[in-house]
């Protein structure tokens, strides 16, 4: 069972204003709450150990689908100023 002075800091540290009326109300929610995730907890330990999904990673040959330079006659056509192949932009410092 969670104390009166147990919500109270609670609610100091997580800066909630719960007010003193309603402190012990709080308080029996907050046990009820925790007791029920112990009957859950306690559930899903009984279940036994899971089986745990094998872990791998799928890998692919990386496979060169496109002749090099293919596509570098279009690139460079859309290049708004360009000098050779190169795009040329503006210096920045």
């Amino acid at each position: 069972m969670i104390s009166r002075t147990d919500v109270e800091k609670l609610a100091e540290l997580s800066l909630i204003a719960v007010p003193d009326s309603e402190l012990d109300d709080v308080a029996k929610e907050m046990g009820a709450i925790l007791e029920y995730v112990a009957d859950v907890n306690k559930l899903a330990g009984e279940e036994g150990e899971r089986e745990k999904p094998v872990l791998r990673n799928v890998m692919r040959d990386d496979v060169v689908t496109n002749t090099p330079g293919e596509y570098t006659k279009d690139i460079v056509a859309q290049f708004p100023d360009k000098e050779g192949d190169a795009l040329r932009v503006k210096k920045i410092l």
